[in-house]
């Protein structure tokens, strides 16, 4: 009698398959974050802390710039560098995305030829370091809110449930 003629098809991809995976290959992405991490801080003077002082460097400079060099009014009652960073921040993010995420596919190409794991992982591990950089940012931010605020001027940030956009 003739063999049995097996026939192997791959089930179509669906939104939970890619979801549990994700789930399932979490751990990995810490190692893909540090990979970048230290990609991105490779031949630098001061490592990983220049991802960290990097953003902070420029938004001191430019406060600098635009406060005492030639300075700047908002046309409101909001501080100058309540307002800068206020824009700021949301730039680094669009600006630091658009800068690491092609590199972080080149950086890691060497482990997506050798190793299966969901690719979505790559850009969500090149999204790392940008993240790092808001969040130093953000805390620079909060200091200046409460600067402003322990000055005794108006309050330059209402905070409500609009507040959770930012997220």
């Amino acid at each position: 009698p003739p063999l049995p003629t097996f026939v192997i098809e791959a089930r179509p991809e669906t939104v939970w398959g890619n979801l549990r995976a994700l789930w399932r290959y979490g751990g990995f992405y810490g190692f893909l974050f540090k990979t970048v991490v230290m990609r991105k801080a490779r031949n630098t003077l001061l490592g990983v802390w220049w991802i960290i002082l990097r953003p902070v460097a420029t938004a001191v400079g430019l406060l600098f710039a635009f406060t005492q060099v030639a300075p700047v009014s908002t046309g409101h009652d909001i501080p100058y560098p309540v307002f800068f960073l206020s824009g700021f921040i949301p730039w680094r993010v669009f600006q630091g995305t658009l800068t690491v995420l092609p590199r972080t596919f080149t950086w890691t190409r060497g482990i997506m030829q050798r190793t299966y794991f969901p690719r979505i992982l790559v850009p969500l591990a090149g999204f790392g370091p940008v993240l790092i950089e808001v969040a130093t940012l953000f805390v620079v931010f909060l200091v200046v809110v409460a600067h402003a605020l322990w000055i005794g001027g108006p309050a330059p940030v209402r905070l409500g449930w609009e507040t959770l956009w930012l997220l």
